[in-house]
């Protein structure tokens, strides 16, 4: 709207889960509104969020863009008049409070600070960048991330942030990662010291302390014997946080740290540095999970709650109590890296890994590079796509540190991060090969949706948006002789087979449109859509089309379009909300906004071979959506592209250029840290029963030339199993032995007085 013309792209998520926490939180005591005028839940998993706001939460919606909010003299509550759209009456209804969905734009001194940098902006005054270096400004050597390059939410912020410290990294050659010993203070020796425990308590803005009163859950910690200081600390891992943590360490000599948090899966490592930074050994803390296991899971419970974090908080004061400084094993790392997918996003992270000295093995299955890239012709700005696709093989194909292998399909994987064995067959013979390498990056795509609809692949005017965008760059005369064309979206997307918005659709209509518009002026263009999302500045292009007559007709899922054949020509009916009546159009073309699905054969297959999870809806899963967003559950493993979820061909490249920096930051290392948590065998105890040998998953466990059971630290998983298993008790596992389990229960007990 007026100068801010374009859809922030945040503004229906942020609005779901703020209404989705205020049910939470007030349960049937408040009913949450939200008006819109089209849904954009375009993200991964994004549309099941929307949809368990209204089943699960009860959050209304109104499809309505309100007219006016004036506020009532006697209660001051808000009146809001509205119309509905499929009942062509006006409604006024009455709020207590009003919550406005404002969005982003680009502040004075963004501005100012482009003009100084010599960075050239684009109409709306966000970094002009192109659709196949999306990081890159106008100013070479200067990178672009976040909200500066366009409107965006934190998963692509975060991914945009890994790409820009990509590309910048490669500017700056031979660095080690490792930060080095000496730049750390000496590791203070504290055996033999009487433990002597600081406890942290975050509250986590309301996420903890919205639910359990704090300062009760420290005074409970302070009866502990050896607890010396218990503190709350806000946001524990914001950098304010830790340094007043490791100041405290330090002041009040503590040699044992409790950290009452949220999860470790997340933030252990940051706490385990700064113990390192405050001269403790890292292994010295334990962290509480008083969020996920605690305060989320009783939000509406409060004394339960508190309850519950007193035992917890008992859980983790007794247990660091018996912990151990312990040193860390290691080895040396392969420096290879394997992309799997040799598609735009493949091809990318291949060359960024290559240009900074990697030697990257590059697999793909089909006989030839490019992927599903090769069937677009032009991005929706008009960037011609396959002169690009061309010169990412030619630079592959060209590269000294790339081996390229097309026909090929991953067989067996082994090893740990860092230093992986896969197999692959390779060419037409199935020759059988196996790399070293010390990352994995998953860019295998996805397959173009071609759902049994309204007609598709029994009638020959009905096609898909990719099948039209070959049209029109093969045979413009056939698109000057066409008086109609119908486009139909989320076909065979947000349905129950394929629950998610397939993101690309809305894009590839718009871009469509305009192209038949461009070639033939006069031929009318009718978009049957269920939610228009054109998120960011592809709302231009939406707005460009409405101004250059295509029209636009909502339908519900529960009343779908038909099409049907009528004398050589499609007949689309569809109910038009406006007219309040079904209407018929005849079309010379219906195109099928189809999207993308997940290529399940190969993912399955991957997933079995390499042991990572995927989505219901069969795409690999990264770890952790905001923290996490390109890395895998599995340390070694990236995930980039439409392997990941649907997305545009910028987007693609955004996350090779991402995977790429995640993966040469971990190869910087030199070595694999494997950390402490490994088990070993007392070997007086051990009575060579291989019951270990048989129970590990690994066949890590092995017969010594002394007769005892011996495991190897670098290739233990630190599982546990072998210690549950033996009869003897001749195994324990470091950070995790009996005496620590033990004082852990009694802390849950409460015997520890």
């Amino acid at each position: 709207k007026a100068d801010v013309p374009y859809c922030s792209g945040v503004c229906c998520m942020y609005a779901l889960k703020e209404a989705m926490v205020t049910k939470e939180r007030f349960g049937e005591d408040i009913e949450t509104t939200i008006f819109y005028m089209d849904m954009r839940t375009h993200g991964k998993d994004y549309e099941q969020y929307y949809n368990r706001a209204k089943d699960d939460y009860g959050v209304r919606m109104v499809r309505s863009r309100p007219h006016s909010i004036v506020e009532l003299n006697e209660t001051k509550n808000l009146s809001i008049t509205y119309a509905l759209e499929d009942e062509a009456r006006q409604v006024i209804e009455e709020f207590d409070m009003v919550v406005l969905s404002t969005g982003f734009r680009p502040s004075e001194t963004t501005v100012e600070l482009a003009g100084k940098l010599g960075i050239e902006l684009n109409p709306h005054n966000f970094a002009d960048t192109e659709s196949f270096n999306p990081v890159k400004t106008s100013k070479d050597g200067v990178y672009v991330a976040g909200v500066y390059e366009s409107p965006k939410d934190i998963p692509e912020t975060m991914v945009q942030a890994s790409a820009a410290a990509s590309m910048a990294g490669a500017h700056v050659a031979g660095l080690d990662a490792d930060v080095a010993e000496s730049e750390l203070p000496p590791e203070r020796d504290v055996t033999g010291e009487t433990p002597k425990i600081g406890v942290f308590v975050c509250d986590c803005g309301y996420d903890i302390g919205g639910v359990v009163d704090v300062q009760k859950v420290l005074e409970h910690a302070k009866t502990n014997p050896d607890v010396a200081v218990a503190q709350a600390v806000g946001y524990g891992c914001s950098a304010e946080s830790m340094t007043r943590i490791e100041a405290m360490i330090q002041e009040h000599g503590i040699n044992r740290v409790v950290i009452g948090g949220c999860s470790p899966r997340t933030h252990e490592t940051k706490f385990q540095d700064m113990l390192r930074r405050a001269g403790l050994n890292k292994y010295l803390v334990e962290m509480v999970n008083l969020r996920d296991q605690n305060t989320w899971a009783h939000l509406t419970e409060p004394q339960d709650a508190l309850d519950k974090a007193f035992k917890l908080m008992q859980i983790g004061i007794s247990g660091v109590r018996m912990a151990k400084p312990l040193n860390d094993n290691t080895l040396p790392m392969s420096q290879n890296a394997l992309v799997v997918g040799g598609g735009v996003t493949g091809m990318t992270a291949a060359l960024k890994l290559a240009d900074q000295g990697i030697k990257t093995y590059l697999v793909e299955r089909a006989p030839s590079l490019g992927g599903l890239a090769r069937s677009i012709a032009k991005t929706i700005e008009g960037e011609a796509v396959s002169p690009f696709v061309q010169h990412l093989i030619d630079a592959v194909m060209a590269h000294e540190n790339v081996q390229v292998m097309t026909r090929s399909i991953i067989v067996d994987h082994d090893g740990m991060p860092g230093l992986f064995k896969t197999g692959i067959q390779t060419g037409l013979r199935m020759n059988y090969m196996q790399i070293d390498h010390g990352v994995t990056i998953l860019a295998t795509g996805a397959l173009a949706n071609r759902p049994d609809e309204y007609g598709l692949g029994s009638q020959g005017n009905v096609m898909t948006q990719l099948e039209l965008d070959s049209l029109l760059e093969e045979d413009e005369e056939k698109i000057k002789s066409m008086e109609q064309v119908v486009m139909i979206q989320c076909v065979g997307s947000r349905e129950p087979g394929n629950p998610n918005c397939s993101r690309i659709c809305c894009q590839a209509a718009m871009k469509n449109a305009l192209r038949l518009k461009a070639i033939n002026p006069e031929i009318q263009v009718f978009v049957l859509y269920r939610d228009i999302r054109t998120y960011g500045f592809m709302e231009d292009y939406y707005r460009e089309a409405r101004d250059k007559g295509v029209k636009f007709i909502r339908f519900n899922l529960d009343n779908k379009p038909t099409v049907r054949e009528e004398e050589g020509k499609a007949v689309v009916r569809v109910h038009d909300f406006i007219l309040g009546q079904d209407i018929d159009i005849e079309a010379d073309v219906v195109a099928l906004s189809t999207g993308l699905v997940a290529d399940d054969e190969t993912t399955e297959d991957l997933a079995i071979t390499f042991h990572i999870p995927r989505t219901l809806d069969n795409y690999f899963q990264e770890d952790h959506v905001k923290l996490r967003p390109v890395d895998m559950a599995l340390r070694g493993f990236f995930v980039a592209g439409t392997a990941h979820s649907p997305k545009i061909i910028r987007e693609s490249v955004t996350q090779a250029l991402a995977v790429a920096g995640r993966a040469r930051t971990m190869l910087a290392k030199k070595e694999i840290n494997l950390g402490a948590a490994v088990a070993k065998v007392d070997g007086k105890k051990c009575a060579t029963c291989l019951v270990c040998v048989r129970a590990c998953p690994f066949d890590i466990p092995f017969i010594n030339q002394d007769r005892y059971s011996e495991i190897d630290p670098a290739k233990c998983h630190g599982c546990g199993v072998c210690v549950g298993e033996c009869p003897a008790k001749a195994i324990q596992l470091a950070a995790y032995e009996d005496d620590q389990i033990l004082a852990k229960l009694d802390g849950l007990f409460e015997r520890y007085n």
